[in-house]
This record gives structure tokens, sequence and C-alpha cells, in this order.
């Protein structure tokens, strides 16, 4: 299961749902105020490019102060392990599935320059 993000220009935007909760955890840590139902594939997203604009420009910002190569939304709740199998929670080396890379959130903020607004499905 993905969020697949479409553009208003035609294009598209795919993420894991392991990866789309890192993505909205970076905006959050970037000051974005997410909008709730951003977190389902409902048809929620931006209907401009000036919107689109400037959460572009607020990631980008993110980026130039955020060092490492993966962002991880760290939950007790949810657990894998180092081959990605669902663990119990507490299990030793265990870590959180939602997870991103840098070059997908500038994968995102390419997406967001060009999109004329977008819907999250």
């Amino acid at each position: 299961m993905g969020m697949d993000v479409y553009g208003n220009d035609g294009s598209t935007f795919r993420a894991t749902i392991w990866s789309w909760r890192a993505i909205v955890y970076a905006m959050e840590l970037a000051g974005y105020e997410v909008p709730g139902d951003w977190h389902c594939n409902n048809g929620a997203g931006l209907q401009t490019q000036e919107a689109c604009d400037d959460l572009a420009e607020t990631l980008e910002s993110f980026l130039t102060i955020w060092d490492d190569q993966s962002l991880t939304f760290e939950t007790e709740t949810i657990r894998v392990d180092s081959h990605g199998c669902f663990v119990e929670p507490g299990t030793p080396g265990s870590r959180s599935p939602y997870r991103v890379d840098r070059e997908h959130l500038q994968e995102f903020v390419a997406f967001l320059k060009d999109c004329h607004g977008f819907e999250i499905h």
C-alpha cells in the first residue's frame, strides 16, 4: 500500500505508506502545519502552485540543516528487524519502519515545484 500524489499537471509522486509518514514528519519538523487528512489517501492536497512552492521552500530549508541520509519517524508500537520483518515492540535491535531517504524527499520537493497543486490518493 502506498500514497500516490497526483499533480494537477498530470505528474505523479509515489511513496510507500512507510516513507510517506516519514515525509509528513519531515514537513512537521520543518514547521509546516500538515493537515490531518494528509495521513490518508482521500484526495486531500494543495490547490495552487503557490501553496506547493511554499511547501517546497519549507522542505528545502529543512534539507539545508538536516545532515543525515535518512529520516525515521520513531514509534514504539510498530517495529521491524534489520530485514524489515515485523517484530514485537521492545525487541532488541528493532527500529521503526517509517523511514525516508534524503533523495526521495528531494524528489518530492522537485515534484512540488512543478505540479500546480496535488491530491493524495
